[in-house]
């Protein structure tokens, strides 16, 4: 039997928090760019904050993918060793196929409500 990996949930809370500062950061500089846009409405001079806009918005995309794919991957997941029913587990790890459903099939009668 593998052993499962280490849990760093430390490094997880860490990721995210710098994932969450950065789409923050996006966030605001996005806000006064629209701000700065709408201001300058009726100037030939608003396609500037306009293109900046489109900079910053495909320069976010860029890292801060990067940054959420990281957290995702370091996110903790334990899996316990004999997991109840409904509960998830690694399919590779069951020996038998799985049961047809009896309820659709008329192997069982449905139940009675009343």
């Amino acid at each position: 039997m593998v052993s499962p990996p280490p849990i760093d949930r430390v490094a997880h809370l860490r990721l995210r928090r710098r994932a969450r500062v950065a789409s923050g950061s996006f966030l605001i500089v996005a806000v006064w760019l629209i701000y700065r846009m709408v201001r300058f409405a009726g100037d030939p001079f608003a396609i500037i904050p306009f293109l900046v806009l489109f900079a910053v918005g495909a320069l976010a995309w860029v890292v801060l993918r990067g940054m959420w794919g990281r957290t995702f991957a370091a996110r903790p997941v334990t899996l316990r060793l004999d997991p109840d029913t409904g509960e998830l587990s690694d399919p590779a790890t069951v020996e038998e196929p799985p049961r047809r459903h009896q309820a659709f099939t008329g192997e069982v009668r449905p139940p009675r409500r009343w």
